[in-house]
C-alpha cells in the first residue's frame, strides 16, 4: 500500500487530524490502494502529472492488486495530465466505489473512470467531464464499471463518452453528452453492454452507439439525439448483437447520418426512428452484405427507408415507415424481407423494390406511394408474396404492382385477398412485362385515373387473375389490356370499366381469350372486346362456367379511325351457362 500525500508541517498534520471529522478533505493528491483498502475523506483530489509506462503517478484513485478505494463520502476528482485517469481500478480484484460528487479530466487521452485488467468500478450519481481529445468518461479494458444515475459530458474531439474494449459496462438511469467529433458509447472486442434509461446526446459527429465486432448489448429504454452534421445513430457491425426494447433515436441535422446501420444481428422493439438528414436513411444495411434486423411496433423515417444489401434480412412488424424516397430497397442478391401489420408511405419513390435475385413477403400490411412513376411494389428481379394488404399509388403513372424482367430475371409476384387502388392519372392496378409475371387472386383492383387501366400484361410478361375483381373509373381506362405477346388468364371475378371498354387485346402469345367461373367482363362505352388491327388469323372468345361479357367484340377504335383493317378472325363459344350480350362485325362463328 502506498498513499502519497504532500509534505506537511507537523502542526498543520496535528490541525488535520483534529478537524478531519468536522470538514472534507481538501486539495489532496494521489491515493493509491495496492493491494490494501484505502477509506479517503470527502474532499477535493486532483493531479498535474501524466501517465506513461512505468509511472502512474497521474492517476487521482488508483486501484492495483486487489485494493480497494471506498471514500468516506463525496469526492471531487481532477486531472490534467495526458493519459491520467481520475479513478482507475487495475487488477483481478481490484476495486473502487464512489457516491456522488464529480470527476474532471483536462490531458488528452485522459479517462475520467478506467476499469482495466479484471478492476471494477462502481458509481453512482457521479458527473463525468472530459475535456482532452481521445480522451473518454468510461474507459473498460477487460474491466467492469456499474454506474447508476450517472452524468457523461465529453468536449474533445475522438472523446468518447464510453469506451468498452472487452470486460463489461451496466448503465443505468444516466447521460452521455459528446460535444466533439466522436462516439458517445464505444463498444468492441467482446464487450458486452447493458444499460437501461440512458439518455444520448450526440451534439458532434459520430455514432451515438458503435458496436463493433463481438460486441453484444442489451439496452431498455435508450434515448438519442443528435443535432449536429455527421451525428448518426447507432452502428451495429458484423459479427455483434444487439437487443433493444424501447430505442427512441431522432438525428434533427440537415447532415445527418443513419438512424440504424446494420451489420449484425439487431432487434428492436418499440419507439421510433427519424433520420432528418437531407439523404439519411433510417435503416442502411452494411455495404459488406449482412445483418439481420427485427423491428417491431417501431415508426421510422428518412429521406430513404431501409436499404438491404447482399444477404441481408429484415423483419418488419406492426410499425410504419416514412420516406421521401424509397421506402424498402431490397436491392442485391439472397436479402429476406418479412412485412407484416405494418405501413409504408412514400411521398416520391417507391414503397418496396425488389432489384436483388431475393425474396419479399408482405402480410397484412399496407403500402402507399406518393409522386410520378412511383410504384407500391416494384419487382425487377427475385419473388414477392403479398398477402391480406392494401397497395396505394397517388401520383401519375404510379402503378400498385409491378413486375417487369430482363435478360436472365424472371421475378414473380404472388398478391392474395389483397387491395389495390391508384388514384393518379396513366396509373395501373397490376402490371407483368418483359418476363414479369402477377398471380392475383381474391383481390380487388380499382383504378380512378385518367387512362389509368386496371391490369396490364405484356412484353412476355404474363398475368392471372383469380377471382380478382377489377373496376376502372376513369376516362380511357380500360379494365385489362394485353400487348407486346402479353398473357393473361382469367378464371372468375370481374373485369369493368365504367367509362372505357373491358379488354384491349395488342398483342398476345394466345390466340385467344378464355373466361371461366362466372368471370364477368363489362365496358362502360360499350364495348366488351377490343383487338388491334395487327392481332392476325384466329382468335377464340371461349366463355364457360357462367362467365358474362357484356359489350361488343370490335377493332380498336383509334385503328378503326386510322383506316386500318382487322386481321384477325374472331369465333365466340359459350358454354355452361355463359353470356355474351353485344354484337361485332369481325366474330365469324358464334358455337352455343
Amino acid at each position: 500500500m502506498h498513499t502519497l500525500f504532500p509534505r506537511r508541517h507537523m502542526l498543520a498534520l496535528a490541525l488535520g487530524t483534529a478537524l478531519a471529522s468536522a470538514a472534507p478533505v481538501l486539495a489532496q493528491q494521489q491515493v493509491i490502494a495496492d493491494g490494501d483498502e484505502q477509506t479517503p475523506a470527502a474532499g477535493d483530489y486532483a493531479t498535474t502529472e501524466p501517465v506513461v509506462p512505468g509511472d502512474p503517478a497521474g492517476h487521482v484513485f488508483y486501484a492495483i492488486n486487489g485494493g480497494s478505494i471506498i471514500p468516506l463520502g463525496e469526492v471531487n476528482l481532477r486531472t490534467e495530465g495526458q493519459g491520467a485517469a481520475a479513478a482507475r481500478a487495475e487488477g483481478a480484484g481490484s476495486l473502487i466505489q464512489l457516491a456522488g460528487g464529480s470527476i474532471i479530466t483536462q490531458g488528452i487521452s485522459a479517462a475520467g473512470i478506467s476499469a482495466a485488467g479484471g478492476g471494477r468500478v462502481e458509481l453512482s450519481g457521479t458527473r463525468i467531464e472530459t475535456h482532452g481529445r481521445s480522451s473518454a468518461g468510461i474507459a473498460v479494458a477487460n474491466g467492469a464499471v456499474v454506474a447508476t444515475g450517472v452524468s457523461v459530458v465529453t468536449h474533445g474531439s475522438g472523446a468518447h463518452g464510453i469506451q468498452l474494449n472487452q470486460g463489461a459496462v451496466e448503465l443505468r438511469d444516466s447521460t452521455i453528452q459528446v460535444n466533439g467529433t466522436s462516439n458517445a458509447i464505444h463498444v468492441q472486442g467482446g464487450g458486452t453492454l447493458r444499460g437501461e434509461r440512458i439518455r444520448i446526446e450526440q451534439n458532434g459527429g459520430g455514432h451515438a452507439l458503435w458496436l463493433a465486432t463481438g460486441a453484444d448489448a442489451t439496452l431498455r429504454d435508450i434515448t438519442i439525439r443528435g443535432d449536429a452534421g455527421g451525428a448518426d445513430g447507432v452502428l451495429v457491425a458484423q459479427g455483434s448483437t444487439a437487443v433493444f426494447d424501447g430505442l427512441d433515436i431522432d438525428l434533427t441535422h440537415a447532415q445527418s447520418g443513419a438512424g440504424l446501420s446494420i451489420g449484425g444481428s439487431v432487434e428492436v422493439r418499440g419507439g421510433f426512428v427519424h433520420a432528418r438528414g437531407d439523404y439519411a436513411s433510417a435503416v442502411s444495411f452494411a455495404t459488406g452484405g449482412g445483418g439481420s434486423l427485427l423491428l417491431e411496433g417501431v415508426d421510422l423515417s428518412g429521406h430513404f427507408g431501409i436499404g438491404m444489401t447482399e444477404g441481408s434480412e429484415l423483419t418488419l412488424r406492426n410499425s410504419q415507415l416514412n420516406s421521401v424516397s424509397t421506402g424498402i430497397d431490397i436491392n442485391q442478391r439472397d436479402g429476406v424481407a418479412t412485412i407484416s401489420g405494418s405501413s409504408i408511405t412514400t411521398q416520391n419513390g417507391v414503397g418496396i423494390q425488389l432489384i436483388g435475385d431475393a425474396s419479399l413477403d408482405v402480410n397484412g400490411s399496407r403500402v402507399t406511394a406518393d409522386g410520378a412513376s412511383s410504384q407500391a411494389i416494384s419487382v425487377l428481379w427475385g419473388t414477392a408474396q403479398v398477402t391480406n394488404s392494401e397497395l396505394r399509388t397517388l401520383g401519375l403513372n404510379g402503378h400498385a404492382l409491378y413486375a417487369e424482367g430482363a435478360a436472365g430475371r424472371s421475378p414473380v409476384v404472388s398478391a392474395s385477398q389483397t387491395d389495390i387502388l391508384t388514384e393518379g392519372a396513366g396509373a395501373i392496378g397490376a402490371i407483368a412485362r418483359l418476363g414479369g409475371a402477377v398471380h392475383l387472386s381474391d383481390s380487388s383492383v380499382r383504378t380512378t385515373g385518367v387512362n389509368s387501366h386496371g391490369v396490364l400484361s405484356g412484353g412476355r410478361g404474363e398475368m392471372t387473375l383469380t377471382n380478382t375483381h377489377v373496376l376502372t373509373e376513369g376516362e380511357g381506362a380500360w379494365a385489362a389490356v394485353i400487348n407486346d405477346n402479353g398473357r393473361m388468364g382469367i378464371d372468375g371475378g370481374s373485369l369493368v370499366s365504367a367509362q372505357h371498354g373491358g379488354i384491349w387485346v395488342r398483342s398476345s402469345r394466345d390466340p385467344g381469350l378464355a373466361l371461366s367461373n362466372g368471370a364477368v367482363v363489362s365496358g362502360g362505352n360499350g364495348i366488351a372486346l377490343a383487338l388491334d388491327s395487327a392481332v392476325a388469323g384466329r382468335f377464340d372468345v371461349a366463355l364457360d362456367g357462367g362467365a358474362q361479357l357484356h359489350g361488343d367484340i370490335v377493332i380498336t377504335p383509334e385503328d378503326e379511325d386510322a383506316g386500318l383493317v382487322p386481321q384477325s378472325e374472331v369465333h365466340v363459344r359459350l358454354a355452361d351457362g355463359a353470356l355474351w350480350q353485344g354484337s361485332s362485325d369481325l366474330v365469324q362463328t358464334l358455337a352455343l
